[in-house]
């Protein structure tokens, strides 16, 4: 189940995993937290084992990711993305 929600924007830190993102909920390890990128957090998610979600818009166009589109762990700030968000 997902919502979709007015648009907010946020900055986020970028890794190789993330500019690889072919979907998938993205869950970064490496723990950078360094503000490189902004990106259009759209709505939120809950997949069916449970794992809470963000869904977000990136400017890569419509061929990146789930059509232009990613989905990226909730609650846990995961690559700074609930930090810096107007």
């Amino acid at each position: 189940m997902f919502h979709i929600e007015s648009r907010i924007s946020c900055l986020m830190a970028v890794t190789d995993d993330f500019r690889n993102y072919a979907g998938g909920i993205l869950i970064d390890a490496t723990g950078r937290m360094a503000n490189d990128h902004y990106v259009s957090v759209i709505g939120w998610g809950v997949s069916e084992d449970g794992v809470k979600y963000w869904i977000a818009r990136h400017s890569g166009g419509s061929f990146w990711g789930e059509k232009g589109l990613f989905r990226i762990i909730r609650g846990v700030n995961n690559l700074n993305i609930e930090h810096s968000c107007r």
